[in-house]
């Protein structure tokens, strides 16, 4: 996973951890695959940046 900056987010990109307000109410929630109205409403509330999924995070190992 990677943080990105809340304006270099692209709809499309899934998130990797819950993102939260400033008083730590859930905005939206982990795996949830963004859309132009979650990247709004994150700028809406000043959040910063996400935890974003990456190709990396969905592979498997034969440990799994």
């Amino acid at each position: 996973m990677r943080k990105y900056a809340t304006i270099a987010l692209k709809p499309g990109m899934e998130l990797g951890e819950d993102v939260h307000t400033h008083q730590n109410e859930l905005l939206i929630p982990a795996r949830t695959v963004l859309t132009e109205a979650h990247i709004k409403k994150m700028s809406n509330y000043s959040i910063m940046c996400a935890t974003i999924m990456e190709p990396a995070d969905y592979a498997t190992t034969h440990f799994e």
